[in-house]
């Protein structure tokens, strides 16, 4: 409750693509895609992406993850709707959003055990500050000017 910033989630989508050589090739996988042949069907077979033995899924990005030409086509896209053909450096793509979710705190489930680490390690911290400090309090410390100059120089 006192830092929900640092357990924010940006928007964030699930995209599948599908790569290929040409941008006809593209078109022609669009139209038979538009027409009910499944997206995740034509991406085994015909994508020359990384991702073609998953169907194209790519999985999911965050708002700032891709690039801003193709994340600019995604945030348009409706849940299960298929691009229009994207030209990148690496071909011509078709990219589909399976899923979308909105920004927000993340629930409490799902960052419980970080939040407990993180706690224990700060409480771990100021035991052993209290622990040094304490350790100082009773010691009798000494500095020797030698010690020091060997110590800047390495």
């Amino acid at each position: 409750r006192k830092n929900p910033g640092r357990y924010r989630v940006k928007r964030r989508w699930r995209v599948r693509q599908i790569v290929v050589a040409t941008k006809e090739e593209a078109q022609k996988l669009r139209r038979l895609i538009v027409n009910g042949m499944p997206f995740s069907h034509l991406a085994r077979e015909k994508s020359l992406g990384p991702a073609s033995a998953q169907g194209g899924e790519m999985g999911f990005f965050e708002e700032g993850q891709l690039p801003e030409s193709v994340e600019r086509v995604i945030k348009r896209l409706g849940e299960d709707e298929v691009s229009n053909v994207v030209r990148t450096s690496f071909g011509f793509h078709l990219f589909q959003v399976t899923e979308r979710r909105s920004a927000g705190l993340q629930p409490l489930d799902l960052v419980r055990e970080k939040v407990g680490r993180e706690l224990s390690e700060i409480k771990g911290r100021q035991r052993y500050e209290k622990w040094i400090g304490l350790l100082k309090k009773d010691a009798a410390i000494q500095y020797f000017r030698k010690n020091w100059e060997n110590a800047e120089t390495g």
